[in-house]
């Protein structure tokens, strides 16, 4: 049972629907090949490889697109755009880069994976103590969002959204299948609760509540994260509930400093740069 920062209401159909069959959340990242002789249906990415990016007027803005996961993952090129890692590989040449003064992370995602986001988030934080890291949304929600928390200040396209500041996980119940196909699938176990949310028997109470409990567990740190990056009180982003903000209206919820089109934004970021060098 995976774990997921993300709104999969900005996720493709097929991906969802994939997820209610018991596959990932995360849309892959590129085609099956259609050739098993293909020397690419061998090629394994390099999680750690950095991203592209553009350097204007001594700001280098990475683009944060599609779904975020961790590269130490098995298989992971299949079901996200972007690691974690390649991220931080990413601002860390911009950071050591004599030909970068500020760093723009330009964030067009729905989310992703729980694991590694909470550690990239707090190494952003750290890394704005060394150069200035702001992030633009015009898609940030639940995993993004806890990375654009760790920037200095959030900027917000006035038709982009941020938020979704919640926690999602999907059981598939696949024992009516099974019986359907006449199979039986027998859960033996040593501990009472071992496997209890396996796909091959229907949810208990106690492993609905159980789940949910993990999931609150969750939400909750990522709530804190969020509330000590931004410097609000938690209960401003318990109050959401999961929900998306757009433009103004995530200014208004404490999520974004201000509403802005990137070039406006490029415009006063290069503006506070040459202030800090005077």
């Amino acid at each position: 049972m995976t774990h997921y920062f993300i709104n999969p209401a900005r996720l493709h159909p097929p991906a969802f629907v994939r997820a209610l069959r018991g596959r990932s959340l995360l849309q892959p990242a590129k085609p099956q090949p259609a050739a098993y002789d293909d020397e690419s249906w061998y090629a394994v990415p390099d999680a750690d490889a950095p991203l592209e990016v553009c350097v204007k007027n001594g700001i280098a803005i990475i683009n944060v697109a599609g779904a975020l996961v961790d590269g130490s993952a098995p298989g992971w090129y299949w079901y996200g755009d972007i690691t974690y890692q390649a991220l931080k590989s990413t601002v860390q040449q911009a950071v050591s880069s004599p030909d970068v003064s500020g760093i723009l992370l330009n964030f067009n995602s729905p989310g992703g994976g729980v694991i590694g986001c909470a550690g990239a988030a707090d190494w952003l934080n750290k890394m704005t103590l060394k150069k200035p890291i702001w992030a633009f949304c015009q898609t940030a929600d639940s995993a993004a969002y806890w990375l654009a928390s760790a920037a200095e200040r959030i900027v917000i396209d006035p038709t982009g959204e941020a938020g979704s500041i919640g926690v999602l996980m999907v059981h598939e119940d696949m024992s009516a299948a099974l019986e359907e196909w006449g199979i039986t699938a027998t859960v033996l176990r040593a501990g009472a609760r071992k496997a209890e949310l396996n796909p091959y028997e229907p949810l208990t109470e106690e492993s609905r509540a159980q789940a949910l409990a993990e999931l609150e567990y969750l939400r909750a740190r990522f709530i804190e994260a969020v509330a000590e990056n931004r410097g609000a009180a938690a209960s401003t982003f318990n109050d959401q509930q999961g929900l998306v903000y757009i433009g103004q209206q995530a200014v208004d919820q404490g999520l974004a400093d201000a509403v802005m089109y990137e070039h406006d934004l490029l415009e006063q970021f290069g503006i506070y740069l040459e202030n800090q060098r005077i």
